[in-house]
């Protein structure tokens, strides 16, 4: 996918992306050009020049139609939800998402008989976000739409939006000033500052070029895994130094530890057929042949479970991250048992915890239970107490341990 976007004094870049990317996030601080871009590829800005191949997956698609929602929704307030709905509907194209699939993913049947100016905020950018899908657009553009709904929320209807772009010849351009969110949702992440264009790449590139070029207080970082069917854990995570197979504790702190085997195969049939990766409200990840947990969050009517094989992003802030010298990845005698084997790859003094220089950023290489395999990067954010007591230093081998998250 490229595009190229000229508009005088507002937005000037031209980039080019991997075509199968489907939701592509933007970010950058107020007044960068964000708005300006999106309007300018929906076509709003006459004076703009613009360029673009959308690279959609139906080859005959030569005109395809854009749909924009504003932060502020776009309703017409003479009309029902339910109005607003059905217009949408009378213009929409062969591809668009069923009716009913659209409200119960938005979250919006509750709300079909009510008066616009009866909505709140939040009710409102989904009711618009609604009609844009109904709408059947095939390119889907998202400025700040979500900013009012609350966390879970969000997550749910970002879950859906992500669900109907693999099933329909749909791309997602979207705008947010929340990091994790855009790690978690987006293919590729644009980074747009000073009206141009800053990076453009892979969602963890994105996040490696930010937590590098800035001062941002929450660093996180993203691990890319599969999610793997409870069955074939004896596979994934043979019990080793001798420490024996366990189901995770009745606690919230319990995650689950490289090396550590489920008893039981049992998963959960999806509406489909198909095998989820769920296991008693935890999920099984596989990152790099280390087999991790994390808890499944309850997901929206319209979203499919996560099946065995699906790719998955596990997003985890740098204060999460615990730093154990002690490099048995096994060890069973404390509760945060999520663990991976890493090696420092750098240490970057700070003073976001008080005074300059109080604490350190450490950037952790976790290493492939197999070789052949690229290393992901992890961070962990420790005081210099630690630092100096644990005599961290770059090349050391460490066990970076965290508890369960939440996708």
């Amino acid at each position: 996918m490229e595009f190229s976007v000229s508009l005088e004094d507002r937005i000037k870049l031209d980039t080019h992306l991997n075509s199968n990317a489907k939701l592509i996030g933007i970010t950058g601080p107020s007044g960068a050009g964000k708005s300006s871009l999106l309007r300018a590829l929906a076509g709003f800005e006459r004076n703009a020049q613009v360029t673009v191949n959308w690279h959609l997956p139906q080859a005959n698609i030569s005109e395809p139609k854009i749909g924009l929602v504003f932060q502020q929704p776009m309703l017409f307030p003479h009309l029902t939800v339910k109005g607003n709905l059905a217009l949408a509907q009378q213009y929409a194209s062969a591809n668009a998402a069923s009716y009913a699939q659209v409200i119960k993913g938005c979250e919006i049947t509750h709300l079909l008989d009510k008066p616009i100016q009866a909505l709140s905020g939040g009710e409102g950018q989904r009711v618009a976000i609604a009609r844009a899908l109904l709408n059947g657009p095939n390119v889907l553009l998202l400025d700040e739409s979500l900013s009012a709904l609350d966390i879970g929320l969000r997550h749910r209807v970002l879950a859906f939006i992500t669900q109907l772009t693999m099933q329909l010849p749909m791309k997602c351009i979207w705008v947010s000033h929340d990091l994790q969110d855009l790690a978690r949702y987006s293919d590729v992440m644009l980074i747009i500052e000073d009206q141009g264009l800053s990076y453009a790449g892979a969602a963890q590139d994105a996040l490696y070029y930010l937590n590098n070029n800035s001062s941002q207080e929450h660093v996180f970082g993203v691990l890319q895994g599969c999610v793997i069917f409870p069955k074939e854990l004896d596979r994934h995570s043979a019990p080793i130094s001798g420490v024996p197979p366990h189901l995770p504790d009745d606690n919230n702190d319990v995650g689950v530890q490289e090396g550590v085997g489920v008893q039981e195969s049992v998963g959960v049939q999806t509406g489909d057929g198909t095998a989820s990766g769920l296991l008693d409200g935890y999920l099984c990840v596989d990152v790099l042949g280390h087999t991790l947990y994390a808890e499944a969050a309850r997901g929206g009517d319209a979203v499919v479970p996560p099946a065995n094989g699906d790719a998955i992003k596990l997003v985890i802030t740098a204060n999460e991250v615990s730093i154990d010298t002690a490099t048995n990845t096994a060890a069973t005698t404390m509760s945060i048992v999520n663990a991976l084997p890493c090696t420092i790859s750098e240490i970057k003094r700070d003073g976001l915890m008080g005074n300059a220089s109080t604490s350190a950023l450490v950037l952790l290489d976790v290493t492939p239970k197999e070789s052949g395999k690229q290393s992901q990067i992890l961070y962990a954010r420790v005081s210099q107490l630690s630092l100096t007591r644990l005599n961290l230093r770059k090349g050391m081998r460490v066990v970076a341990r965290f508890k369960m998250l939440r996708v």
